[in-house]
């Protein structure tokens, strides 16, 4: 495919079935400060259809045992890719993480890096989290001067996060426009991003100015 990450390389997306299961044994005679089981199990699927695009989704689930299950860690990750014309791509995504019995440093996070764009960078934060993204991409002209290719991309942006650190914050949502650039002939085929972001649910503050962002890579 082409034109979904990225604008110029062709991208490989696998849409197959994938099931894994990890297990392991810590011993105190070998120097553990206790006996405990490890376990991890992924699980990938994919589908794809002839007139409506193809999507995936990706999940892992991890876990210590001893004495009953610790450090229990769950994400999971989706998305659906439909392409209307070659140079359009329309993406809707979700994310999901949660953690059960970890020690307080493991927290999920989001904000205006990794896919909540009119919010700071960690807006939200919590040992749950679920993240929402609808983006409509495209490229306008390829290849200008033989120097760049650009784009652009309408978006909208939705958050929560519970549990220690969640602060009970509501829902966080954001709509924006951006646009797009790429180097074709650059080794590195990275997509230079700039976006305003319009914040539709109150921020702390309680203003809702448009904030600006940019990035060498996709937001989510």
């Amino acid at each position: 495919r082409r034109t979904i990450e990225l604008f110029d390389p062709i991208e490989d997306f696998d849409v197959g079935s994938l099931v894994s299961m990890e297990t392991g044994l810590v011993m105190r005679m070998l120097g553990s400060t206790a006996d405990e089981g490890t376990a991890k199990l992924r699980l990938e699927t994919g589908r794809e259809t002839r007139h409506f695009g193809f999507g995936f989704a990706r999940g892992t689930l991890s876990t210590r045992i001893r004495g009953g299950p610790r450090e229990t860690l769950a994400h999971l990750e989706s998305r659906w890719i439909h392409q209307p014309s070659r140079n359009v791509a329309m993406v809707v995504a979700a994310l999901g993480e949660a953690a059960d019995r970890a020690p307080r440093e493991v927290q999920s996070i989001v904000g205006g890096l990794n896919g909540l764009r009119a919010y700071p960078v960690q807006a939200l934060a919590g040992t749950e989290l679920w993240r929402f993204n609808a983006e409509t991409r495209w490229v306008a002209v390829r290849d200008v001067w033989s120097l760049t290719s650009v784009g652009g991309a309408v978006f909208v942006d939705a958050a929560r996060a519970w549990g220690p650190g969640g602060d009970r914050e509501p829902w966080h949502h954001d709509a924006g426009f951006g646009l797009r650039l790429t180097f074709p002939h650059a080794s590195l085929h990275q997509v230079a991003r700039f976006d305003v972001a319009f914040p539709l649910s109150p921020t702390r503050d309680g203003k809702r100015e448009a904030v600006f962002s940019f990035g060498s890579s996709q937001a989510f």
